[in-house]
C-alpha cells in the first residue's frame, strides 16, 4: 500500500493516469467503492447509527454516572465518567475516518490537522483500555483485601490515577504526528520515508498488541478472579468477619459484572480489528502489482487475496466500533443504580415535556378566549 502512494505521488505519467482512473480520489476509497459497493453502503449507515446511538446514550451515561450519589455508591464512578468521555471524543474523531474511507473526501487534508488527529484518535483508544484496567485493578485488590479496601480505593486516588493513565496515553500517541503527512493529492498519509514507514510496521504491531490484546486479557482474567471470589465470600456465613465480606461482596457483585461485561466486549469487538489490522503487514495480503486498472484487480491472485482480506476488514471495523457506542446499555443491564437514575431522568423529561405542553395548550386557550371577549365586546357596542 505505501509503495503504491509512493509511486502515485513520484511518477508524473502515473499520477496522470491516476486522476484519471481514480478519480483523484484515496486509492482504497476508489478500490472498495469499485469492488466492495455493498460493503461501503452498509458502512455508511452502520456508522450513521453508531453515531446516532452512541452520542445519545454516552451523554446520557455521563450524566448520570457524573452526580455525586453515583460516586458515592461506587468509588469507581470516576473511571466510568472517564471511559463514556473517551468513548464521546472517540466518535467526534472517528467523523474524519469516516467521510474519508466511506465517502472518499479529503476530511484531514491539511498539513497539521492531519498530524494532530492522528494523535488525538489514538488517545481514547488507548486510554479506554488503560481505565478499563484502572478500575477492575482497583476492584480487584477490594474484593482480595477486603478490610483494607480504603487503604486501596479511595475516591481521592482515582483522580490522580485517571490523570496518570492521560499522562501515560498522551506519551504514547505523540509518535503518531511525526508518521503522517499530507500527499500530494491532499490526503492524509503515512510518510513515503522508508524508515518512517518499517517503524509505523513495528510501532503497530506493539502498540496494538499491548493495548488491544494484552490490556483487554488483563482485565478479562482479573474480572473473572474478582467474580469467582465474590461469589465465594457470598456463600460464607460462617463467622461476623465472613458476614462482613459477604455484605461488602453482595454491595460490589453488580459493579464487577459491569466491569467484566465492558472487558469482554471490549475484547470481543477489539481483538479481532487488531488481528486484522496486523495481517496488513503481511506481503502476501497487500496491494498486488501496480499501476493496474480497477476492472482488471480480480484477475490477478495478489490482488483478489487483498479484496478478499479488505472486504472482512471493513466488516470487522465496522462491528468493532460498536463499542464506544453501546456502554451505555450494558450500564443499564447489569447496574440496578444506574437503571433507577435513567428512569428518574426519563420521569423528569417526561414530566417536563407535559408540563410545557399544558403550558403551551393553556397559554393557546387563554389567548382564544381573551380574542373571543375581544371579538364579543366589540360586536356588543
Amino acid at each position: 500500500m505505501n509503495e503504491t502512494e509512493r509511486l502515485v505521488n513520484d511518477t508524473s505519467n502515473v499520477s496522470t493516469w491516476f486522476q484519471e482512473e481514480y478519480g483523484g480520489k484515496p486509492i482504497i476509497y476508489a478500490i472498495t467503492v469499485y469492488h466492495m459497493w455493498d460493503v461501503i453502503m452498509f458502512g455508511r449507515i452502520a456508522h450513521i447509527l453508531w453515531y446516532i446511538i452512541g452520542f445519545v446514550g454516552n451523554i446520557i451515561s455521563f450524566r448520570i454516572w457524573i452526580l455525586s450519589r453515583m460516586k458515592r455508591y461506587n468509588p469507581s464512578a470516576l473511571y466510568l465518567v472517564a471511559i463514556t468521555t473517551c468513548d464521546i471524543a472517540y466518535q467526534l474523531l472517528h467523523v474524519f475516518h469516516y467521510l474519508k474511507y466511506f465517502w472518499g473526501l479529503p476530511s484531514l487534508g491539511v498539513d497539521g490537522i492531519c498530524q494532530v488527529w492522528n494523535v488525538l484518535n489514538m488517545i481514547p483508544q488507548y486510554a479506554s483500555q488503560l481505565l478499563v484496567l484502572g478500575f477492575t485493578t482497583e476492584r480487584f485488590i477490594s474484593i482480595i483485601r477486603p478490610f483494607q479496601s480504603d487503604r486501596f480505593s479511595r475516591i481521592k486516588r482515582a483522580p490522580i490515577e485517571v490523570g496518570f493513565i492521560t499522562v501515560v496515553v498522551v506519551v504514547v500517541s505523540l509518535p503518531q504526528g511525526f508518521l503522517w503527512q499530507v500527499d500530494k493529492q491532499g490526503f492524509c498519509a503515512i510518510s513515503r520515508d522508508e524508515q518512517v514507514v518499517l517503524f509505523y510496521e513495528y510501532w503497530s504491531i506493539v502498540t496494538e498488541a499491548l493495548f488491544f490484546l494484552i490490556v483487554p486479557m488483563a482485565n478479562l482474567v482479573l474480572n473473572y478472579i474478582v467474580l469467582q471470589k465474590t461469589s465465594h465470600a457470598l456463600q460464607k456465613n460462617e463467622s461476623l468477619r465472613a458476614k462482613s465480606v459477604k455484605n461488602y461482596a453482595r454491595q460490589n457483585k453488580p459493579m464487577t459484572k459491569t466491569l467484566m461485561a465492558i472487558a469482554f466486549f471490549r475484547i470481543l469487538t477489539q481483538l479481532p480489528m487488531s488481528v486484522t489490522y496486523t495481517l496488513q503487514n503481511f506481503p502476501s495480503l497487500n496491494f498486488g502489482p501496480f499501476p493496474i486498472h480497477l476492472r482488471d484487480m480480480r484477475a490477478d491472485a495478489q490482488w483478489r487475496r487483498f479484496l478478499n482480506y479488505y472486504i472482512v476488514r471493513m466488516l470487522i471495523e465496522t462491528f468493532a466500533v460498536s463499542h464506544h457506542a453501546l456502554s451505555f446499555f450494558i450500564f443499564y443491564i447489569s447496574t440496578k443504580q444506574f437503571r433507577d437514575e435513567f428512569h428518574k431522568l426519563v420521569h423528569w423529561f417526561s414530566t417536563l415535556t407535559l408540563v410545557r405542553r399544558s403550558r403551551r395548550r393553556y397559554l393557546v386557550t387563554s389567548d382564544k378566549v381573551t380574542t373571543l371577549s375581544r371579538r364579543t365586546g366589540q360586536s356588543n357596542v
